[in-house]
């Protein structure tokens, strides 16, 4: 190997170090890493008619609720539980191989509480992580399953979205960059993934569901697709800026008809622009705390 090259790696590696102990270390910053998240995903953005998702976290279960579903309107005070859950509770005899195969990790009906997030959100998310999701459909059937994921205060809060994907099972088929138009003067790079997965039926059988999973991250300032370039932003802003804003990517969701292979494109041309506006409007927010002072402690954070 190229002795030349050899010497600028090993000065990058130890650059690259350095900074993460800078950064791990108590120290006064600038911008709002911790503050509150005042985004919500928006109920209705033109015709598409969002509703919020609740997950149950029994494992065998772990069913989504969409709001109607439930057949409440949402209210925060409000504690929601899962329905198939409660039915099983009530109608499987207790001490029966049945009951204990489905309900062997119940301890009680707080079991049953619906979540903000999946299971596997759970497990990978350091505790405090904010989500801000919406489950958006067309006139046409459609869904979108939204997702906002905030930078808290564990550094684990963003990851690469493959990670959580591969978790529950995903099949990545393909990955790439696409272009959005977001207006005349204004294009957004994301990232595209060809996902599938495969799901058992009632009578057995497995269905393979094939679907797109576009996402992309940003900050006050910054928007980037590559969660490599993100994690460069970071150092560089927490170097040499003492800089550190909360960071956030937004995941767009839904299934495709493999016979229709291209049609996943208007589907995001449609509806990212739309969705755009709201987003960007709490950056507008962010950028005004640029120079909030912050002394945070990462050294004991997961």
């Amino acid at each position: 190997m190229n002795k030349k090259l050899i010497i600028c790696a090993s000065i990058c590696f130890i650059v690259t170090i350095l900074a993460i102990l800078y950064l791990g270390s108590p120290r006064k910053l600038y911008g709002d890493p911790t503050g509150e998240v005042t985004f919500d995903m928006p109920n209705e953005i033109d015709f598409y008619k969002g509703e919020r998702i609740w997950f149950c976290h029994v494992k065998q279960c772990a069913r989504a609720y969409t709001q109607t579903e439930l057949g409440k309107e949402y209210n925060k005070d409000d504690i929601y539980y899962c329905l198939d859950c409660l039915e099983k509770f009530e109608t499987l005899t207790k001490g029966t191989s049945q009951y204990d195969k489905f309900f062997s990790e119940v301890k009680s009906k707080d079991d049953f509480i619906l979540k903000d997030r999946s299971v596997g959100e759970q497990a990978l998310l350091p505790k405090g992580t904010p989500i801000r999701r919406r489950n958006y459909k067309t006139y046409n059937g459609t869904q979108l399953n939204t997702t906002a994921v905030f930078s808290g205060p564990g550094r684990g809060s963003i990851h690469r979205p493959q990670l959580c994907l591969r978790a529950a099972g995903g099949h990545i088929s393909n990955e790439f960059s696409h272009k959005i138009k977001i207006s005349d003067k204004k294009d957004l790079d994301i990232h595209v993934i060809n996902l599938s997965n495969v799901y058992t039926l009632a009578n057995g059988q497995n269905e393979v569901v094939h679907s797109i999973y576009a996402y992309w991250f940003f900050n006050p300032f910054k928007e980037t697709e590559s969660h490599t370039t993100r994690f460069l932003y970071t150092l560089f802003d927490g170097a040499f800026l003492n800089y550190r804003p909360r960071w956030a990517y937004v995941s767009v969701a839904f299934e495709i008809d493999p016979n229709d292979p291209d049609r996943w494109k208007t589907i995001l041309q449609d509806f990212v622009p739309r969705l755009y506006p709201p987003l960007e409007k709490y950056r507008e927010q962010e950028r005004s705390k640029r120079w909030i002072e912050t002394t945070l402690d990462t050294s004991n954070q997961n």
